[in-house]
């Protein structure tokens, strides 16, 4: 789908003589990511519009992103399943904010998220495709992210602003699960 399309794109540009023919598949790479966060970020917006929780999608979706282009973590072995599971997930963890942008419930997706946190710092990146030599800067820009996320997270909290507190906490919950579920995937590969 997305990917097809992301290659067309980058053989027009070629046609056209905007790229040289050796920058076909970086650029078809950097327009399969872009597509793919419009389509993500519009999936966002529309569902946050739907549940009246717009604040609380954007926060998720920005947290959520940002955490998962430095994070790593579970991947499918293919472009549909990782379609499907990476709309099914944003789905479900804006679902998610709406059901805990009240007070109480905003306190126990904080926690959640300082357990998140906690995963994360350890953890990622998880995943394959990181060149050795940064893995240290992406797990130094994961660890910043997911601190600054989850320090504005509070500060929202204690604002009461509890829609955008429980959408970066569901953002750094996800990507926590995700890194979680590439280790145990990893794991099994080893041991089979």
């Amino acid at each position: 789908m997305i990917g097809s399309l992301s290659e067309q794109i980058a053989k027009w540009l070629k046609s056209k003589k905007i790229i040289e023919a050796e920058d076909v598949d970086v650029c078809g790479y950097g327009i399969f990511w872009l597509l793919n966060i419009i389509e993500f970020l519009l999936v966002s917006v529309i569902l946050g519009t739907v549940l009246r929780i717009l604040p609380g999608a954007l926060a998720f979706f920005i947290s959520f992103l940002l955490l998962r282009l430095f994070g790593g973590g579970f991947h499918m072995d293919t472009e549909l399943k990782c379609q499907i599971t990476s709309l099914a997930i944003i789905t479900a963890f804006i679902i998610a904010v709406k059901m805990t942008a009240v007070q109480k419930a905003s306190f126990f997706m904080l926690l959640a998220a300082a357990a998140g946190t906690v995963v994360l710092f350890i953890l990622a990146p998880t995943g394959t495709g990181y060149e050795d030599s940064r893995i240290t800067a992406y797990r130094r820009i994961c660890r910043l992210v997911c601190a600054v996320s989850l320090l504005t997270a509070i500060i929202m909290f204690v604002f009461k602003v509890y829609s955008a507190a429980s959408g970066i906490a569901a953002g750094i919950i996800a990507e926590s699960l995700l890194c979680l579920a590439e280790i145990l995937k990893e794991h099994r590969a080893t041991t089979k």
